[in-house]
């Protein structure tokens, strides 16, 4: 449910997506004559544990049903923004606490493949609190996929993370992650207790 264009595929087997499978020769395939979420939902795809990825064409009924499921939702904000898709899907999956987890798609919908630009978008999308979006990129998916062994500093769990050196200007922790070119701060990068950033003996 990524596109009004794909809803309107899976309802009328019209549109872009036909024309895309003819310019490739794929002739059109079975139309379900359902939008995207009813399709999946009827043939119980949709389960507690699932991760769904974008789902930007959302109806509120269909993000309560998503909710009423536990599921979980990928969002790219760079690559609805390459793609000049509406925030309002995504707005009413928020709206129904749907946890939504804040990522980066692969470099074909995008610049460059940078979280912190991503998490950016979404605050300047969803007028957000820094600390939940940072959380939607941290613990919520640790929680939800490693156990909460991921997403936070906390004994039991994996030894990856970065230190961000705050900026000059005094600021709320969340807040100066977000506000602007926190990257270009990061101190020391720790992946399976491995070190594979180090700044700290250096002025870049």
């Amino acid at each position: 449910a990524e596109s009004k264009e794909e809803n309107r595929y899976m309802r009328q087997a019209s549109g872009p997506f036909r024309e895309f499978y003819a310019k490739l020769g794929i002739p059109p395939r079975p139309c379900p004559r359902r939008r995207v979420i009813d399709h999946l939902d009827r043939l119980r795809i949709l389960r507690a544990g699932l991760l769904a990825v974008h789902a930007n064409d959302t109806t509120l009924a269909e993000a309560r049903r998503i909710r009423q499921r536990n599921i979980a939702v990928a969002v790219c904000p760079g690559s609805m923004d390459y793609f000049g898709f509406s925030p309002l899907g995504v707005g009413r999956l928020i709206s129904e606490n749907v946890e939504i987890i804040f990522g980066t798609d692969s470099m074909a919908s995008n610049t460059r493949l940078n979280l912190f630009d991503e998490l950016r978008l979404a605050a300047r999308a969803w007028k957000l609190a820094p600390r939940s979006i940072i959380e939607s990129a941290t613990c919520i998916p640790g929680d939800r996929f490693w156990r909460g062994k991921a997403g936070r500093l906390a004994p039991g769990c994996f030894a990856d993370m970065l230190l961000v050196r705050r900026s000059s200007a005094p600021a709320e922790p969340f807040a100066d992650l977000l506000s602007g070119r926190a990257e270009r701060r990061i101190r020391i990068g720790i992946m399976d207790g491995e070190v594979f950033i180090d700044r700290t003996r250096s002025n870049k």
